[in-house]
């Protein structure tokens, strides 16, 4: 059996290269009607995956008032569910590289799709958290096995494609902005919210389920070698284990990488964008309707962002490395800006430049781990650091909003209101610095070539060609 062998020699070789990529924008000529039906399918399923965790963030009011606990207590509990979406990332992914795209991921969506809804009809809050961990783990594999996106997808297009898969969570934060703007301020609200993700996730179970294969599993050859005694599914599975190790024990250092690269981009995240809403309302003076258009309009600097962010860094002089790093610095740059001004379209103006750059960093994310990941577990590979990385940061949210509850500022009418406004600036302009420092320093391969690789199962042992 022919072992998985590194591509680190390789990585290194193709960093220097400095060939000039077509232009991603007129390369998506290139993309045939089952590239975009992939595409649309892996965002759906981002779609689901961001609106469910969005909702939860901005009904963190509604259900500490619904389950009669403090916004502190809810929240830490929730940070605990994250706890579990490596399971997911590991469980989901590991069913991905084995048995291909499709099957996995339509499982996983129906699976949360019923976890949803019930938790809809949890009667206590014991109940709820319970079934937001189940939802945890099934949402944990979507990251990974939306990797078929690059399975078939010209390499001109892959920076494109990923920040545009990324564009779902800003189309998820402005629907549930808008939703919990238009079902209003009640505690149960929140039930009307969670209908609709239901019935979003059903439509993408039911869209996976439909779309076929990825050609590299249809081609796996049943070439399995049946040791004394064993039957061909254990057969299989040994391959597959073996396979897993050697990968494994030659790519640990990559995976410490780009687990580390997730976890900055998720700190920042729930300390700042997981925080805006409550500091818009807080510190800011705004009602909810307000604050939810505030929100809504981020979208726009939002998409531009992971667009932008994407397509450039397709660029030979950017590339995934250097195009992150400019857009750490430029966020920390404009941080001021989202947070000095004291009016909704000064707020909305500024967070938009800062969102612009601030998610051109999460527009080169997606493309640049599956670059970086190991061909045959790519699922896996980029499921599981994305869940780990959100793992590591999961505290973060946790740790703002109790610093901010505990310290206090003058609010727009002169009250003390909670801190929501040194909290985030200083928690972002930190996790900012940290991301300069080590995107610099990690390692790029823009021109892998993702289209090629061999299923594990295969005598080849998943050897990135």
């Amino acid at each position: 059996m022919t072992s998985y062998t590194s591509s680190t020699s390789k990585i290194q070789e193709e960093e220097q290269k400095q060939k000039h990529l077509s232009n991603p924008f007129t390369a998506f000529r290139a993309l045939t009607w089952h590239n975009w039906f992939t595409f649309y399918v892996a965002w759906l399923a981002l779609y689901a995956d961001f609106l469910d965790s969005i909702m939860m963030v901005i009904c963190i009011r509604k259900l500490s008032l619904y389950y009669a606990i403090s916004k502190t207590e809810f929240t830490t509990a929730i940070t605990l569910t994250l706890l579990f979406r490596p399971i997911g990332g590991v469980v989901f992914g590991l069913l991905s590289d084995l048995k291909g795209r499709r099957w996995p991921l339509a499982i996983a969506l129906t699976l949360l799709g019923c976890f949803q809804l019930s938790s809809i009809f949890a009667k206590s809050f014991s109940v709820f958290l319970f079934i937001r961990v189940l939802a945890s783990i099934c949402i944990g594999g979507f990251y990974g096995m939306t990797s078929q996106v690059y399975d078939s997808a010209p390499a001109q297009t892959r920076g494109m494609l990923g920040g545009l898969l990324h564009c779902a969570i800003s189309y998820a934060g402005v629907t549930a902005a808008g939703l919990n703007m238009s079902f209003g301020d009640s505690p149960d609200s929140f039930k009307k919210m969670f209908w609709v993700g239901v019935g979003i996730t059903f439509f993408a179970a039911l869209l996976r389920a439909l779309l076929p294969e990825s050609p590299q599993f249809c081609q796996v050859e049943d070439d399995i070698l049946i040791g004394p005694g064993e039957g061909k599914y254990r057969s299989k599975i040994r391959r597959f284990g073996y396979q897993f190790r050697m990968m494994f024990s030659e790519s640990w250092p990559i995976f410490i990488y780009c687990t580390i690269f997730v976890s900055l981009n998720g700190w920042i995240n729930g300390i700042f964008s997981a925080n805006y809403f409550v500091f818009l309302m807080s510190e800011k003076g705004l009602s909810n309707k307000t604050a939810s258009i505030v929100m809504m309009l981020l979208a726009i600097g939002t998409i531009l962002g992971m667009i932008l962010g994407g397509a450039i860094s397709q660029v030979s002089f950017f590339g995934r490395r250097r195009m992150a790093v400019l857009c750490a610095i430029m966020s920390f740059c404009i941080l001021p800006a989202a947070i000095l001004p004291n009016t909704a379209w000064g707020l909305a103006l500024g967070c938009n430049f800062f969102y612009m750059f601030l998610h051109g960093y999460s527009g080169v994310m997606h493309s640049h781990l599956n670059e970086l990941s190991p061909g045959a577990f790519r699922a896996f590979f980029t499921g599981t650091v994305q869940q780990l990385g959100v793992m590591l940061a999961a505290p973060a949210t946790q740790i703002a909003t109790a610093i901010a509850d505990s310290h206090h500022v003058k609010g727009p009418k002169g009250t003390l209101v909670e801190a929501y406004s040194p909290t985030i600036a200083i928690g972002a302009a930190i996790c900012l610095l940290l991301k300069v420092v080590w995107v610099s320093i990690g390692p790029e391969r823009r021109e892998a070539d993702l289209q090629s690789f061999t299923p594990a199962l295969k005598s080849s042992g998943g050897q990135r060609k």
